[in-house]
């Protein structure tokens, strides 16, 4: 394990725990969401949404950028804590009111503000460890993060069914004090990261300008354009398949629960022993080359079945080594850039083409759908095909410094 200074080691531990909070409070909101969104909307509609949340998402980078370049980083994330509290409180109210419209307000807003926020811990996160400290790091965090949702998930399975799907909405929002107050506590312990002193750095909300000046940004935003809207293909396939299986929405709510909790601790176990070991054993182009392989072969052999098991391994298997090896090596690449990109290109890649990935492929099996009546099953693994494909040759690009680098210090 690499030593690092002891202020800098509980920075992370903080910041860790402060992730365990905001994703469980995600595991909350994720399974309130589709749960309600597919009682009254049906799962047939969801497509359309995610085509239309990555304006909503846009809207909130953009605020969050100019809320950088006023306050700095560490106010920027109590003021994106303190909105989001504010808005799931109040969609609450108004869904417990049996307003219906709260309920798109609320899927909408939580479709964005998770990406938004778990990018800020990572923009921190990049800012603070160095490339090696990082391969032995990242993996353990993201490791203690996933007890969040591990807990989240039990606690929804075992709730849910008692206490609605409502309440579940408000112990999402609660969560995300404690991931507050944790982050304060990371920023005031590691030093709040800071711009560097040049004509552009910390003022451009979004300084989309860095994209034409660091080519590798744009085979990043490649790789997380194809790997979501892969993403997309197996999520909704399985949504259809969950609305079959389980009409009951409060009893879809406590499977949904089972769900992510069961992905959590195989992602958990990934993460504390496969990743770190990975990320120090092998070079960086190969771990991120296997990944779309996996992935291309998982959904070659579900997709021949319309099941909801079948549905669940292909989408578990997804969000495992999204959650573990893929996310702890991708963080890796952000580190040698500068604090715009770590922190506004980061929230454009990473927020923005991350939803509207999803957007373009659900609004492509939305059109499609529209026009022959159902999308079919075939489709599916066209598309996964194609884009895991896509995946990895662009990772090729991405990893040309790094392998250069590893290649030099091996010589």
């Amino acid at each position: 394990m690499i030593k690092t200074d002891r202020r800098t080691f509980f920075a992370m531990l903080a910041i860790s725990f402060s992730g365990m909070f905001l994703i469980g409070g995600y595991e909350f909101i994720r399974v309130a969401g589709d749960s309600l969104f597919i009682t009254n909307y049906g799962a047939a509609q969801r497509p359309y949404v995610m085509t239309a949340s990555p304006l909503v998402t846009m809207l909130c980078i953009y605020i969050f950028g100019s809320l950088l370049t006023r306050f700095g980083s560490l106010w920027a994330l109590i003021y994106t804590f303190i909105i989001s509290i504010c808005i799931f409180v109040l969609s609450f109210v108004g869904i417990f009111s049996g307003i219906k419209l709260s309920i798109l307000i609320f899927y909408f807003f939580a479709q964005s503000y998770i990406v938004v926020l778990f990018e800020q811990f990572w923009s921190f996160i990049d800012s603070v460890l160095k490339k090696e400290e990082a391969q032995s790091y990242n993996g353990p965090i993201v490791g203690v993060i996933s007890f969040g949702p591990i807990l989240a998930g039990w606690l929804i399975k075992k709730t849910a069914v008692s206490l609605g799907t409502n309440m579940v909405i408000l112990m999402g929002a609660v969560s995300l004090v404690p991931s507050m107050l944790l982050g304060i506590v990371a920023y005031k312990m590691a030093g709040e990261p800071k711009p560097f002193k040049t004509a552009h750095d910390g003022k451009a909300p979004l300084h989309l300008s860095l994209f034409k000046e660091q080519p590798e940004l744009l085979f990043l935003a490649a790789v997380i354009a194809l790997s979501q809207g892969l993403s997309t293909v197996v999520q909704l396939n399985f949504m259809l398949a969950l609305e079959r299986a389980i009409p009951f929405e409060d009893v879809r709510t406590a499977f949904l629960g089972k769900f992510w909790m069961n992905t959590a601790i195989i992602s958990c176990i990934l993460q504390f022993f496969v990743a770190p070991y990975l990320l120090k054993r092998f070079s960086l182009r190969l771990i991120m080359l296997l990944i779309p392989c996996i992935h291309l072969l998982i959904g070659l052999a579900m997709f021949g079945s319309g099941s909801i098991m079948t549905a669940v391994l292909a989408y578990g298997g997804f969000k495992i080594l999204d959650y573990s090896v893929f996310r702890a090596g991708k963080e890796i690449v952000y580190i040698p850039f500068s604090f715009d990109v770590r922190y506004r290109a980061k929230q454009v890649i990473d927020s923005f083409v991350y939803r509207f990935s999803k957007g373009v492929a659900s609004g492509f099996i939305s059109l499609v759908s529209i026009i022959t009546g159902s999308f079919p099953q075939a489709g599916y693994v066209i598309m996964d095909l194609v884009m895991a494909t896509g995946w990895f040759a662009a990772v090729f690009p991405l990893t040309r410094n790094s392998e250069n680098s590893e290649q030099t210090k091996s010589r």
